[in-house]
């Protein structure tokens, strides 16, 4: 599969023109793009190849968020954090390869706010972090970045699996958090949360899970968490999941 970035000009007029193009994002394709900016070539090929893979386009699309976050981060996992966090890229397979997946899953006809809808989905309109997680490809790409475990042979998504029951109540917060980005952290934090789910036989609400990152926040402030014996590291959590669910509905 080819892929294809926007180029930096292409970008900006196309980001910087949105209001006069809003009708554009209800077309079936994207041949508009040329009259906009002046150029018959707004795209330069990605450096790497990809298999080939079509995302699941469905009625329902949010229910295919799990399968889709598996099957873009799969087949493009060989992007690295820094090419992955780079705007013309998402925004480039926004309104190119992707295109028909985007006005499926985030359709701009229903928006309220069609200008802001279409920067949050369709380009970056945060700062770049918060935008990996709302812009509508990064996002797919980056839980599973952040979730997949590749020494869990028996199933590398079981995390992504278990954080799709509520991406946006639980995903998002957690993926803001000051200890995402450390994937040992991470993968403790939710492996704990999990099998404390299943022993005890309960779903901790969104409040308490809110709860559990602003702890790890607050240690990752005041201990090198990342340095503890794992072991240490897992009784901590569980300890504080146990007052956590007790005294937090």
């Amino acid at each position: 599969m080819k892929v294809r970035f926007l180029k930096s000009d292409s970008l900006y007029i196309l980001k910087d023109t949105i209001k006069d193009n809003v009708e554009n994002y209800f077309s079936p394709n994207t041949f508009w793009i040329k009259d906009v900016t002046s150029d018959n070539n707004n795209f330069i090929d990605f450096k790497c190849e990809f298999p080939d893979f079509d995302l699941i386009i469905s009625d329902n699309p949010e229910k295919n968020d799990l399968e889709n976050i598996k099957l873009l981060y799969s087949n493009m996992q060989k992007l690295t954090d820094s090419q992955a966090s780079d705007e013309r890229l998402w925004a480039g397979l926004c309104h190119d390869a992707f295109w028909e997946y985007m006005q499926k899953r985030w359709p701009v006809e229903k928006a309220s706010d069609k200008i802001k809808y279409i920067k949050k989905n369709y380009f970056f309109a945060h700062g770049e972090k918060r935008s990996l997680m709302t812009n509508g490809l990064a996002r797919l790409w980056w839980l599973g970045r952040l979730t997949y475990d590749e020494t869990n042979h028996n199933n590398p998504y079981e995390l992504t699996e278990y954080l799709s029951k509520d991406f946006n109540g639980k995903g998002f917060p957690l993926f803001g958090s000051n200890f995402s980005n450390n994937r040992f952290l991470l993968r403790c934090f939710l492996y704990n949360i999990k099998l404390y789910e299943e022993n005890n036989n309960i779903n901790l609400s969104r409040t308490q899970f809110l709860e559990m990152i602003k702890s790890m926040n607050m240690w990752s402030g005041k201990l090198m968490i990342d340095s503890l014996d794992e072991e240490i590291l897992n009784k901590k959590i569980v300890n504080r999941l146990h007052y956590v669910v007790n005294n937090y509905k």
